[in-house]
């Protein structure tokens, strides 16, 4: 029988192993010297330039350098160029360059930083401190700030990234707008001018059974608009004629209606008698020194005939005349007579017939926003610059106008009273209203109200008039004062006659030391501007307007007006074309501006950010799988037991997807140690609190004011 006393334990033996793989498999080895450990589960450490080279890094390198490019593009193109040509301004895409070139730059500055800490880590023995610093110069300014003492490529390159933000602002300002005045020849600019008269445009004139009522002719309602715009000095309105294509001040020549003017002058020297001269001698002398006359002429005065205003003279219906005879004109006549040189004078007359065509005006177009006045009186205006002249071969003909539209030379049509008939070569210089027909009714003339205004405000008269006592001088209109000259001693003279000044001699009456300037030039200006308004008041007038009726109410057999719509009224309209012409245009407008220094400092910035973040790359080809900062791939690096088992040298995406990546875990104290006794004993084991992660089951919230271990 075996003794029941007590038995003898044998002590532990224990073998020194070398633990292979992740799995913890063991095996003994006999003072082993080299083995090829093969894992169970990891990655293959697989080095080389071309295998480890990190292309998105570099390829956020290379977006940096290609956006600094893209801004000196931007600000290069947009130098001086016009802001309305750019949707998206200069600024605003600098700061979409910048923005996109800082972030790659931040993206390549933290993988290049995650290569450097890991190259640094594995090349040789550092010491934990070393490479906590290499972390921190990575992950915060400060630090890297505070590292220049002892510098590092890592500090280096953080601190360069992080003043890369001000790489923005700089360029902000290195782009700005200015004001300037710029030339463009030959823009081309559509504009719509009256290039005739309508027929029946300017006058109005009653009729009876045998002479008119009015002794001059009146001005019709459209005319007298305009004219009142000319005597107010309105600016002329660009907005009824002008199309497209001038932005700014444009400056050419168009054609619009006009006058030609064709002109006789003569020459007439008189002697101007004396004070001292016999009373005789003064009542002999009797001369206009300065005169403009308007006169109205028509081949015939407007009887209400059974034409209508129409006179009976005979003309061949064809396009080749240049100048039709029996055309209605204006008669201008011109006196004036300069300062006289000592007691002769000259006296020059000219006598011009005025007949309605087409001229050609050198204008300005005002249609820039910067020019003009704070109220805009000057802005979308029309300025002539200088003489009209007139289009050869131009000269406004009813017969030449109705020819172009290829209308009839006779119409014939029943009226309510009496048959009406509109025969050419039978032409008309009165143009009846459609539902005139008694007597009483207006006529409209083309020509005769331009006559009669004109007569009112550019008539002058200025005659000197001998008698027993000496000369007298009777003076009428406005030209009259406002082209007069006269010498210093006009009027001053001694009691024999002789004037004070011995130089002038002879010189002693009023009529000897005054004279006039010629008037052509001012009333040809005044002229031109009249009928420019009136080009531009009907730039969508019918020419025919009151012509065409005579056919539609022949093709009706009524006696109303033609419409002014439809296929069929196009027959008998004649409107004014669209003008296409090249002109000289001045626009102030607003540009960019580069500011080639603040340029080159923000792609400095740039640049050097991203050269100094280039050296953090140095020696990826040393590292062996994709490494990061993740705090699961450092904790595996550093052996965390809860991490066990997820394979050797995996990257943290790797452990996050095995099951290691599924297991619950929590930072807080953890019982670590070896209990000792048994039952109540127990209490007295010696254990260890610490904070750390740990599985979900061993691991409990941390208790504030206890200490850890």
């Amino acid at each position: 029988m075996a003794s029941s006393g007590p038995q003898e334990h044998t002590p532990l033996q224990t073998e020194q192993v070398d633990h292979e793989g992740s799995d913890g498999d063991s095996s003994p080895q006999s003072s082993p010297t080299e083995y090829d450990a093969v894992p169970v589960e990891g990655t293959t450490w697989i080095t080389g330039a071309w295998k480890r080279l990190p292309w998105l890094s570099l390829l956020s390198g290379l977006c940096t350098v290609a956006c600094a490019v893209a801004c000196i593009i931007v600000l290069r193109a947009s130098d001086g160029a016009n802001t309305e040509e750019w949707t998206v301004t200069p600024s605003v895409l600098v700061s979409i360059f910048t923005a996109l070139g800082n972030a790659s730059l931040r993206f390549a500055l933290a993988e290049g930083f995650q290569m450097a800490w890991w190259r640094r880590a594995t090349d040789k023995p550092r010491t934990i401190s070393r490479l906590h610093e290499y972390y921190q110069h990575g992950t915060s300014a400060l630090s890297a700030g505070l590292s220049l003492r002892h510098p590092s490529f890592i500090g280096v390159a953080t601190l360069l990234v992080t003043i890369l933000a001000i790489d923005g602002p700089i360029l902000q300002r290195a782009s700005s707008t200015a004001l300037v005045v710029r030339e463009t020849d030959a823009v081309p600019v559509s504009i719509t001018l009256g290039t005739q008269l309508p027929y029946g445009f300017t006058g109005l004139v009653f009729a009876g059974d045998n002479a008119a009522i009015a002794s001059r002719s009146l001005l019709n309602q459209d005319f007298a608009s305009v004219f009142d715009d000319y005597n107010q000095r309105r600016p002329i309105p660009a907005a009824p004629a002008l199309g497209s294509g001038c932005r700014g001040i444009c400056e050419g020549q168009i054609e619009a209606m006009g006058l030609w003017k064709t002109c006789n002058s003569s020459e007439e020297a008189v002697v101007t008698p004396l004070m001292n001269e016999t009373a005789a001698r003064f009542a002999l002398f009797n001369r206009t020194l300065f005169g403009v006359e308007w006169q109205h002429v028509t081949q015939n005065p407007p009887f209400f005939t059974l034409e209508f205003g129409h006179t009976a003279i005979d003309k061949t219906f064809n396009n080749s005349r240049s100048r039709p005879d029996d055309e209605p004109y204006i008669l201008l006549n011109i006196t004036y007579s300069p300062v006289p040189t000592n007691r002769s004078r000259s006296i020059f007359t000219h006598t011009c017939r005025l007949y309605s065509g087409t001229s050609r005006y050198p204008i300005r177009i005002n249609n820039d926003t910067t020019q003009g006045s704070p109220d805009g009186t000057t802005l979308n205006t029309i300025t002539i610059t200088g003489p009209s002249e007139f289009v050869p071969g131009s000269v406004q003909d009813v017969l030449q106008s109705v020819a172009s539209l290829g209308l009839p030379p006779t119409v014939e049509g029943p009226g309510p009273i009496q048959p009406y008939r509109l025969s050419l070569p039978t032409f008309p210089y009165y143009f009846p209203h459609p539902d005139c027909w008694a007597d009483g009714c207006p006529l409209y003339e083309t020509l005769g109200g331009l006559s009669s205004a004109v007569e009112d405000v550019l008539s002058a008269h200025v005659i000197a008039g001998g008698n027993p006592f000496g000369i007298i001088m009777t003076m009428t209109g406005a030209l009259s004062n406002q082209l007069v000259r006269a010498l210093p001693t006009a009027g001053i003279r001694d009691t024999s006659g002789t004037a004070l000044n011995s130089s002038l001699s002879g010189l002693g009456t009023f009529a000897n030391a005054v004279g006039w300037d010629d008037p052509t030039e001012r009333i040809m200006e005044a002229l031109d501007e009249i009928m420019l308004r009136a080009a531009v008041a009907t730039a969508q007038t019918d020419v025919l307007r009151n012509v065409s009726w005579f056919y539609a109410n022949a093709n009706t057999n009524s006696v109303e007006a033609p419409p002014r719509n439809g296929t069929d009224a196009e027959r008998y309209r004649l409107m004014p074309q669209p003008q296409q012409v090249p002109m000289r245009q001045t626009r102030t407008i607003q540009v960019f501006r580069s500011n080639y220094a603040f340029l080159v400092g923000g792609v400095a910035v740039m640049l050097v950010a991203t050269i100094g973040v280039m050296p953090l790359f140095y020696g990826f080809w040393t590292l062996g799988r994709e490494v990061s900062l993740s705090p699961v791939e450092m904790a595996k690096a550093f052996g965390a037991p809860v991490l066990e088992g997820s394979g050797a040298g995996v990257t943290a995406e790797a452990i996050a997807r095995s099951e290691v990546g599924r297991v619950g875990v929590q930072y807080g104290e953890v019982v670590s140690g070896v209990a000792t006794g048994t039952g109540p004993e127990t209490a007295e084991s010696k254990g260890e609190l610490r904070l750390r992660f740990g599985r979900e089951d061993e691991v409990r919230a941390p208790v504030g004011g206890r200490v850890y271990a």
